[in-house]
């Protein structure tokens, strides 16, 4: 088995999780239109994953040690890449910018967190 979780399954559940939910909380918190928070949902995490993906396991994992602390460190660098990436593209407020990346990004991050652990312990 690879050492890591190969990207496109996991850009995949990203994607899967992450646009849908994002687009319920910019429909019903904000007057965005859907396509354009379909857009931007997946653009933001189509910019953020492999950057992150990459970011952490070339960097982190492999030369400091996989650790919690570096995958929440990643994690919030994504999440205010991503609330940036929303304020601005789509001018909502900060307060659903942040919101919508936050929980989009905690049930993401949950998910693959799961999929990793069934994915590497029950082999």
């Amino acid at each position: 088995m690879d050492a890591v979780l190969p990207y496109l399954p996991a850009l995949v559940l990203t994607l899967l999780f992450e646009v849908p939910l994002a687009l319920v909380w910019l429909r019903v918190r904000t007057d965005v239109r859907w396509p354009d928070g379909l857009a931007v949902a997946a653009g933001v995490s189509l910019v953020t994953h492999p950057v992150f993906w990459y970011g952490y396991w070339f960097v982190f994992a492999l030369h400091l040690g996989h650790s919690h602390t570096a995958l929440v460190v990643g994690e919030a660098l994504v999440v205010v890449a991503e609330a940036v990436g929303y304020r601005l593209a789509l001018r909502v407020p900060w307060r659903d910018a942040v919101g919508v990346s936050v929980a989009t990004n905690l049930v993401s991050a949950t998910v693959g967190s799961l999929v990793y652990d069934a994915w590497f312990f029950t082999a």
